[in-house]
């Protein structure tokens, strides 16, 4: 088996969109991709992905918990109005 530089790993790791591609770019098996990934500490594709789509899921949940907020402070100040009046 021939060596792949890390460099190389990083590289197709960072450029292409999924594992497959990558590997298939570098000539090896998706599983060895992943494995030398693992080896090198190099983020996969995959993860990547799936690192981003937890980030926004967080991101919009606190934007939802940050909308609640907004709203409650709007019912509690109507709800001075409406007491004054």
């Amino acid at each position: 088996m021939r060596k792949i530089e890390p460099e190389r790993i990083r590289r197709a790791a960072r450029i292409y969109a999924s594992n497959q591609e990558a590997s298939r770019a570098l000539g090896i098996a998706p599983g060895s991709f992943s494995r030398l990934c693992r080896l090198y500490k190099i983020e996969t594709p995959y993860a990547r992905k799936r690192r981003r789509r937890e980030e926004f899921g967080r991101q919009r949940d606190d934007d939802l918990l940050e909308d609640i907020d907004i709203d409650l402070q709007e019912i509690k100040a109507l709800e001075e109005v409406l007491d004054l009046n």
